[in-house]
Formats: C-alpha cells, structure tokens, sequence
C-alpha cells in the first residue's frame, strides 16, 4: 500500500494555482517581447550601405563616369567592411553606392566615408562636381507624400514657398532625414556678361567674371552646380554692384 500511496504521488499533476503562476509568466514574457518587436509596415530590406553623390550638370555619363565615378570608388577602396562597390553615372549626376556589412553600424559606416572623401576629391578635377555623402535614408524609408497648392499663384510661386519655407521646417522634425521637392518651376537667374560691354568692370574680364560670382553665391546658399547654368536663389537680384563688391 505504501508503494502505491508513493507512486501515485508521483504521477499526480500539478497543483492549479502553480499552472496558473506559469502561465503568468509566458504571458509576461509574451506581452514584452510584443513591445519590444519592431514593426513595420513596408520593412527596410535595403543592404547597410552609403551613397556618394556628385552632381555636374554639364558632363555626358562618360564624362561623369571618367572624371566623378571612377575616383570616387578607387578612394573608397580597402575600408573595412566593405562588400562591393557599385556607381551608376547618368547626365550630370554621379550615384556611387558602398556596400558594407549588415552588422556594422550605419554611422560608423558614414564615418568610414567621410574620411575617404577628401581623397575623393583631390582626384576630381577643379569646378567638375563635389562628392557628398547621401542622407541616412533609402527609397523604402519614404513616409509621406502631400502637394502644396494655392489660388493665384505661379508654380514658381509654389516652388519657392516649398523650398525656402516648409521643406526646412519639415527637416527640424524628429526623425526626418531628408525633404526631396518634385515639380514646379525653379526659381533661377541667369547671368549673361558681354564681353563687349564688360569695360565697368575690368577687374573681372572672362574668367574672372565666373569667380566674382562664385563669391556671391557662398553667400547666398546657392545650390552645388547652379553656375554652370544659372544662379538660384529666390528673392535677391544680381546686379552691377553685387557682383562689382
């Protein structure tokens, strides 16, 4: 009886308030990694990696690929980490994208590039393009699209608006990287100088004239690349005493 009474105290299930404290605490582990779980509707499936990019409107793709792109991926050669290197060169653009590891940190990643820069553009030849990190974000990292609109006005107007007031709010905002405008007109003002005409200021014959006006535009913000063209910047005017000071 005793050997019995002994073995049927084995087999004996659990009592029910120590099943019910179990099951307390798979919920407890359950409900925090619930929290703690990144969730995301669209995910980022975009490799870790960090983009060069290097705008010269004026030079053909093999142009771009010749002087831009091909010193851009030699500088950035032999840093650790690195998986592959892959340019893409288009009509006034150089896209250079740096492969590193998924386990590397993306900013330990950016500092990597940042120090191979200025090696990048010893190489490129003068007034050709400046080589600039791309922001911290990717083609899937996009989480909001609106359209600016507005009676009686221009879609000068509205590209001005967008440009000079609300894209740089927008970038003041926790968590955004990067603004990207589409559409409507830009803004530009184009500089013609007669060389016939140019003896009220001799001290800036051709190609002088080129850096007087680099100059103004340092101070005035303007976009990489807008001389070869054009000067951008909404609401200031370029006349004889700008450019003579």
């Amino acid at each position: 009886m005793r050997t019995n009474d002994a073995t049927s105290h084995r087999i004996r299930p659990p009592l029910p308030h120590s099943r019910s404290a179990g099951y307390r605490i798979c919920s407890g582990h359950w409900f925090r990694s619930l929290r703690n779980l990144p969730l995301d509707a669209e995910p980022d499936i975009t490799p870790n990696q960090v983009l060069v990019l290097t705008r010269a409107p004026s030079l053909s793709p093999l142009e771009i690929e010749q002087l831009i792109s091909f010193p851009v991926e030699t500088a950035m050669r032999g840093l650790p980490g690195i998986t592959r290197i892959q340019s893409t060169s288009k009509y006034g653009l150089s896209y250079v994208a740096i492969y590193f590891k998924d386990g590397m940190d993306p900013y330990f990643c950016r500092t990597l590039v940042n120090e191979r820069l200025p090696q990048a553009k010893e190489s490129i030849p003068p007034d050709v393009g400046v080589p600039e990190m791309g922001p911290i974000s990717t083609g899937l990292g996009e989480i909001y699209q609106f359209k600016v609109t507005g009676s009686g006005r221009s879609p000068m107007e509205l590209r001005s608006i967008l440009d000079w007031d609300i894209a740089p709010k927008l970038r003041g905002v926790p968590g955004v990287v990067e603004v990207n405008t589409q559409g409507g007109d830009l803004k530009t003002y184009e500089v013609e100088v007669d060389s016939d005409k140019a003896d009220w200021l001799p001290h800036i014959a051709p190609p002088g004239h080129r850096s007087a006006l680099e100059e103004q535009c340092k101070c005035w913000r303007c976009l990489p690349g807008a001389l070869r063209t054009t000067i951008s910047r909404p609401g200031r005017r370029i006349d004889r005493q700008s450019i003579r000071h």
